[in-house]
């Protein structure tokens, strides 16, 4: 996507590059340790809802660990951390801190 955004704006202002674009095979943060069952091991390791813990993973990749890490305690039973902002949606106090 970014790959094409470049190009775009070269074609539509007569650019010259100078070299080709680096930005295919490019990995953002968190991309590189990701998988798309990390949000499992948030569940287990942490006592997270699988709610939450799929969405720290869809956004934050990798580094969802980092911030389930940061959650603090619910005090019940289930789920153990996680203490969300509001009870409809899935983010977390962590995310915000």
């Amino acid at each position: 996507m970014a790959e094409d955004t470049i190009t775009k704006a070269v074609e539509e202002c007569n650019l010259k590059p100078i070299s080709a674009s680096r930005t295919a095979g490019l990995l953002l943060e968190g991309a590189h340790f990701w998988t798309p069952t990390l949000f499992i091991r948030l569940v287990q390791d942490f006592g997270l809802e699988t709610e939450v813990a799929q969405h720290l993973s869809n956004t934050y990749g990798d580094r969802a660990l980092s911030v389930a890490k940061m959650a603090s305690l619910t005090g019940k039973r289930w789920p153990v951390v996680g203490r969300r902002i509001h009870e409809d949606f899935p983010y977390i106090d962590a995310e915000v801190c």
